[in-house]
């Protein structure tokens, strides 16, 4: 509730999908972090600012908190009020931030369709490897406190150190990497069906219509696509393996942990390349295989790290 009210608010600030959809993540980005601090540094005002964190407060199994749940509903009616009165401040079309124009010249860059798409895509990019970052940091500083934790439970023990060493800290810093790289597949998979979407939209004709070869209207959400998980995941364990350092005093374990996330980039880049192989043989039914196909992975290896298939 709390986050599509977030979303409509979002939607009356920017004046484009993409800058209402970068407020919104930021915003939840910021929520996660004022939570993270609050609940590594004990800060309870910290946790209580953050909607993220309410749940925890509820204490369920300690101090049956249950009108902390008030909270979610009484929040997501005032960001409603708030964005129904911004709406109607608003010219239809337009955003309270209006959108600033670009220059009377575009640069030489911008004259292939690669550079286009590259100039339009590189901002999205340069925001989610900040947040990234910033949660990796925090998860991996997060991680450094469990050691010891769980130490009366073989069965977790014994199921979660394998994934990075002997410790529970590791293990957890392995799982968030690996969901990391799930995520990214998905950056992936969504980069390269703006080809489908261009198509649909008859952007592609306009374009293809120009000296624009098919190989180059191709080549940019390809090349996106590519750099992509290098990018994102290589900031992932550089930044879970600092925070985890910073944390436990340790570093031991820097090598293993930037290994872990950057061992997903080859699996990410054939992803790429078949969503790219979907959208040229199977473009009608291209979006619904290529986000099937990813789902069905992922349920199949969540089956299989839980035994439930053979391995």
């Amino acid at each position: 509730l709390v986050t599509a009210a977030v979303a409509a608010v979002a939607a009356q600030i920017a004046q484009t999908v993409t800058g209402a959809r970068t407020i919104g993540f930021g915003l939840l980005a910021a929520a996660f972090a004022v939570r993270l601090v609050g609940d590594v540094a004990g800060v309870d005002a910290l946790s209580w600012a953050s909607p993220v964190g309410w749940v925890r407060l509820t204490r369920a199994f300690t101090g049956d908190q249950w009108w902390v749940l008030a909270l979610f509903p009484a929040a997501a009616a005032a960001l409603t009020v708030l964005a129904v009165r911004l709406a109607g401040g608003r010219d239809l079309g337009a955003g309270l931030l209006p959108a600033r124009p670009g220059p009377a010249e575009g640069a030489p860059r911008l004259s292939t369709a690669v550079g286009l798409f590259v100039q339009l895509r590189l901002p999205g990019l340069i925001a989610t490897t900040v947040a990234v970052g910033a949660a990796c940091v925090g998860i991996g500083y997060a991680s450094s406190t469990l050691d010891g934790l769980l130490d009366d439970s073989p069965m977790i023990t014994s199921r979660l150190a394998p994934l990075a060493g002997s410790t529970l800290g590791e293990a957890f810093v392995a799982i968030c990497l690996y969901l990391a790289g799930l995520g990214v597949a998905c950056y992936v998979v969504a980069t390269v069906l703006t080809l489908r979407r261009d198509e649909t939209g008859r952007q592609a004709e306009l374009l293809l219509a120009t000296p624009t070869s098919r190989g180059s209207w191709i080549a940019g959400p390809l090349l996106i696509a590519l750099i992509a998980p290098v990018v994102l995941l290589s900031v992932a364990g550089l930044a879970a393996a600092a925070g985890f350092t910073a944390g436990s005093a340790r570093t031991d374990r820097f090598g293993a942990q930037m290994g872990a996330a950057m061992a997903q980039v080859p699996v990410n880049w054939i992803v790429a390349g078949g969503v790219v192989v979907l959208v040229g043989y199977l473009p009608r039914i291209a979006v619904a295989v290529a986000w099937g196909a990813l789902a069905a992975a992922v349920i199949d290896l969540g089956l299989w790290e839980l035994e439930v298939l053979p391995r």
